[in-house]
């Protein structure tokens, strides 16, 4: 079971980047983008946010030990993170990317699927390192779920997080603190070595 101090420190974290936890569902990024949600309003999303969320950190700490053979592995395992962010939110079947967007520089959906193999490659090869590095391990992760790639029809910040904190969980890590909220993170974003510094002082003892 995962330590109350932990799962404190997530639910914060949550609530510090997320607007679905907060009461806010945007759809402005796409205009078919409410065609694949479940849920519309403000306070059920917020709700529904905060419960999977809570499943899915839960889930994360059950599997930090997790026996990967495979990228594959790797792949199925965060997979399984982000349908437990997106359950009764987002329309079967569209738990992976569809919708396009020019507001943001993410990977484009035809090219999402090379992106992808490559990320989970590059993550296995880094997870499999000894000693490893955690927090680089854990900003690669969000970069390129949420930031770069962008990965899921829905969820992708709290679905990067929890796979960030899975990682960090299998490292034997302290979490990070999202201290500035959502703005100062991805105001961060310039590119990844850029992005790993500004991760870095998310940790207290960085």
């Amino acid at each position: 079971m995962i330590p109350d101090e932990m799962l404190k420190k997530a639910r914060k974290n949550l609530l510090l980047r997320s607007r679905t936890a907060n009461g806010i569902v945007d759809t402005s990024i796409n205009r078919d983008k409410a065609g694949i949600l479940m849920i519309q309003s403000g306070d059920d999303a917020a709700k529904t946010a905060s419960e999977n969320f809570d499943d899915a950190i839960r889930y994360a700490w059950e599997e930090r030990d997790a026996v990967l053979e495979s990228p594959t592995d790797l792949r199925r395992l965060i997979e399984s993170i982000a349908a437990k962010i997106n359950k009764g939110t987002l329309k079967d079947g569209y738990l992976i990317r569809t919708l396009d967007t020019d507001r943001r520089s993410y990977v484009r959906c035809f090219a999402l699927a090379g992106y992808m193999e490559d990320f989970y490659n590059t993550l296995f090869c880094k997870l499999a390192a000894c000693p490893g590095n955690p927090v680089e391990e854990a900003a690669y992760t969000e970069y390129g779920i949420d930031i770069e790639g962008h990965f899921f029809g829905d969820g992708c910040g709290k679905s990067s997080m929890a796979a960030a904190s899975w990682v960090l969980f299998r490292r034997g890590h302290d979490l990070p603190e999202y201290r500035g909220g959502r703005s100062a993170f991805y105001a961060a974003v310039a590119g990844f070595d850029e992005f790993y510094d500004f991760y870095k002082t998310l940790f207290t003892d960085e």
